[in-house]
């Protein structure tokens, strides 16, 4: 894998010599970038933003002092390494910036290029420490969300395999009364006739209706149940998934009178799945979409071969012009029994159910606003596949017991006024 461009070290002072001086010394050794103003600082931070990972500036300037500049950078990126360079004049205007926390590093005029050089490095090495330490808390919350749902999920599915035993006893008993009672009525009455027979036929109808209703909520959420499908792990063609799906609920789209658009990339290649839980994935998906898309909408289905982190994967969009998601609700679609559509008959546990096929894949599937006025769902997933274990959990432990270490030796040498 190519390594990360090392990052650039920003210097801002009123003094053209000393920025020339600076570039010179150091522009063998460090990606650098020079400005004579804070206000040409801002514009070179903001149009740099991802490349510059160091910002020195000197106290005293015309317009800006050093400290108010820092300030600025610290509410633009507060992962940058901030150094104020102050004349012995300017020393208590220093500290105090120091203590406040608006910069990390004091340098007093003249500086020294040797101690320069040492205070760059570490400014560098701290802000790489920084940077880990932002992903390290976006993995550890990812992580701790992916678990917290899959565990509600599952716990979902503990509860259908639990209920569906017992109700679906209940539910043949009440459906074998139901389809007795025209029968029995018959004996009973021994030919007269039944006083408000309309009201008695359409009383049994609703009831009948209901036990359907209810036989298909124990089936919705049957389908939860992650651990009762087959791991029957091998090379699925996603486009043939796709493709299957679509023809199976292809009457269900023509009734709403929905069109449906899937556009698949060329060769699209393989991967390596349990197969029934791709069947199961891409059913469910369209089943949540015929749910909340209304009659004459449309809906686009793509797959292209995308890398994530350095692993190749496939990307799958599937975006509609039903009801558009806020930013809020992003992460909420996930949850067991969210309605995304006011169709009476949807419980809401399709996505629940996709988002842990796919976290057992090691995949990733999030929900957005789509441009066109509706909803994009993205599903990517790696194409070779091993099984989620508990030792991603120790592995990631690992990293944070390793990065804490660095962290505290690191700010114990970088941390303070020199």
């Amino acid at each position: 894998m190519k390594a990360a461009p090392r990052p650039a070290i920003l210097y801002v002072d009123d003094e053209e010599k000393s920025l020339e001086y600076f570039s010179q010394l150091f522009g063998e050794d460090f990606p650098i970038f020079v400005a004579k103003s804070a206000r040409e600082g801002l514009q070179i931070l903001e149009e740099n933003a991802e490349a510059i990972g160091v910002v020195m500036s000197d106290q005293r300037m015309p317009g800006e002092t050093g400290v108010e500049f820092l300030e600025k950078v610290r509410r633009l990126n507060p992962s940058m390494v901030r150094i104020l360079v102050t004349a012995f004049t300017d020393y208590d205007a220093a500290m105090s910036a120091v203590n406040e926390g608006g910069i990390h590093k004091h340098l007093k005029k003249p500086w020294e290029f040797d101690h320069l050089e040492e205070v760059l490095q570490q400014s560098l090495a701290w802000h790489d420490l920084l940077r880990e330490r932002d992903q390290l808390l976006a993995e550890k919350a990812s992580t701790i969300q992916n678990i917290l749902m899959a565990d509600r999920v599952a716990g979902v599915g503990i509860l259908a395999e639990g209920m569906n035993h017992h109700f679906r006893n209940a539910l043949t008993s009440l459906r074998t009364f139901l389809e007795m009672i025209p029968e029995t009525l018959e004996d009973t009455l021994d030919g007269a006739a039944l006083r408000n027979e309309d009201f008695w036929v359409e009383f049994r109808e609703a009831v009948v209706s209901q036990v359907d209703r209810m036989e298909e909520v124990l089936d919705q959420m049957w389908s939860v149940s992650y651990h009762r499908t087959r791991k029957d792990k091998a090379e699925v063609s996603l486009s043939e998934v796709i493709q299957e799906s679509a023809t199976l609920l292809k009457e269900k789209f023509l009734e709403k009178k929905i069109t449906l658009e899937i556009s698949i990339e060329d060769d699209l290649p393989p991967i390596e799945a349990y197969a029934s839980q791709m069947v199961q994935l891409f059913r469910l998906l369209l089943e949540e979409e015929h749910s909340v898309i209304s009659e004459g909408g449309q809906l686009f289905i793509t797959a292209v071969e995308v890398e994530e982190k350095g692993e190749p994967g496939v990307l799958i969009c599937v975006e509609d012009d039903g009801p558009r998601i806020s930013e809020d609700q992003s992460s909420r679609v996930f949850d067991p029994f969210y309605m995304r559509a006011k169709d009476s008959n949807a419980l809401g546990v399709n996505l629940a159910a996709c988002y842990v096929i796919i976290f057992h894949h090691k995949g990733w599937i999030k929900a957005e606003p789509w441009k066109e006025g509706g909803t994009r769902l993205r599903v990517w997933l790696p194409q070779k596949f091993s099984a989620r274990t508990e030792g991603n959990a120790e592995s990631f432990l690992g990293k944070m017991k390793d990065f804490e270490m660095r962290w505290q030796n690191l700010q114990s040498r970088v941390v303070g006024v020199s």
